[in-house]
C-alpha cells in the first residue's frame, strides 16, 4: 500500500542494505525501479507468485514468468517454477507451512532454490514447523538455503520492513552478488537488522558452504543480551550456552567429528 519511494525510505530508516519488491502476481513495480532514487539501498525486482495452492517468491528478474498464475497440479506448479529459473529468477517457497496460504503440493517433490524459513506475517507455529522440516532435511543430507522475509504490505502496529531480515555475506551490494549469496546460503536470518550478528568459518568455508567432517568450526556472535541462549545444533546434538549479564560477544571453536552439519540459533 506504499509507493516505491515510501518503501525505500522506510527500508533505509530501518537499516536495510537491500530490498526485494515482490508484489502479488504483478510486474508493474519492477518497471519503475530504474528511475528510483535509492542511494545506499539496493532495490531488486521480484514477484510473489500467488495462487490457492501456495505462494512462491520469484527473485531477481523483472518478469520471471509469462504463464498463467493459477495452477491445479504439482506438474503445472513445477513448470512455472522451471520457467522462472530459466528466466534467471531465484525461486523461494514462501511460508510453506502457513495454515492459510501454505504450499499445498508435496514440498518434498517440489523443485525450488530456497525456502522462507521465517515469515513476518504468519503465526509463529508455522515458522516453527518450517524450521523443524528444514532441520529434518539437513539430517537427510539435503542442504537448502534459507531466507527470512517481513511480508510487509502496509504500515501497521507490530509490522515493519526488515522484521525479520536475511543477513548475507555477499561480495558487494550489487544485485548479482546479493543473488549469488542467497543462492549459496551465505547468510542467516535475524529478527531485525540490528542483530545479533553471526560469523562461522571452517577451513575457509563460510555459512552455507561445505567442508570435510572433523574440521574445526570457528564461531563469532555479537550483539547478544543477558539471557540469550546460543544453540549449537547438529544432527546429533544441541549444545546450549546462556549469555550472562556482561556478555555481548561470544567467540568459540568446536570440532564436530561425526556431525553431518552444524547450525546456530540464538
Amino acid at each position: 500500500k506504499l509507493s516505491l519511494a515510501e518503501l525505500v525510505q522506510t527500508a533505509k530508516r530501518n537499516g536495510l542494505d537491500f530490498l526485494f519488491v515482490t508484489d502479488h502476481n504483478d510486474y508493474a513495480q519492477n518497471l519503475q525501479l530504474l528511475g528510483l532514487d535509492a542511494k545506499n539501498l539496493t532495490v531488486l525486482p521480484g514477484m510473489e507468485w500467488t495462487h490457492y495452492n501456495g505462494h512462491s517468491g520469484l527473485l531477481g528478474v523483472a518478469r520471471p514468468i509469462s504463464s498463467p498464475f493459477c495452477v491445479n497440479t504439482s506438474e503445472q506448479a513445477g513448470a512455472v517454477l522451471a520457467e522462472a529459473r530459466k528466466n534467471g529468477a531465484l525461486t523461494v517457497l514462501n511460508h510453506p507451512f502457513c495454515p492459510h496460504t501454505g504450499w499445498h503440493f508435496d514440498i518434498d517433490e517440489s523443485a525450488f532454490d530456497l525456502v522462507e524459513i521465517v515469515n513476518g506475517g504468519v503465526v509463529p507455529s508455522a515458522n516453527e514447523e518450517c524450521l523443524r522440516w528444514w532441520h529434518d532435511q539437513l539430517c537427510h543430507e539435503r542442504k537448502i538455503p534459507i531466507t527470512g522475509g517481513s511480508d510487509y504490505h502496509s504500515a501497521k502496529y507490530g509490522k515493519n520492513i526488515g522484521q525479520p531480515s536475511t543477513a548475507l555475506y555477499a561480495m558487494s551490494r550489487a544485485p548479482a552478488d546479493i543473488l549469488s549469496a542467497l543462492r549459496n546460503g551465505n547468510g542467516y536470518v535475524i529478527l531485525w537488522p540490528g542483530g545479533p550478528t553471526l560469523w562461522a568459518e571452517a577451513n575457509g568455508a563460510i555459512l552455507g558452504e561445505t567442508t570435510s567432517r572433523g574440521t574445526e568450526v570457528r564461531v563469532n556472535l555479537t550483539g547478544l543480551q543477558n539471557g540469550d541462549v546460543l544453540h549449537i545444533i547438529t544432527d546429533m546434538s544441541d549444545e546450549q550456552i546462556t549469555c550472562r549479564s556482561r556478555t555481548w560477544q561470544i567467540t568459540l571453536c568446536r570440532t564436530l567429528s561425526e556431525a553431518a552439519f552444524v547450525r546456530f540459533e540464538v
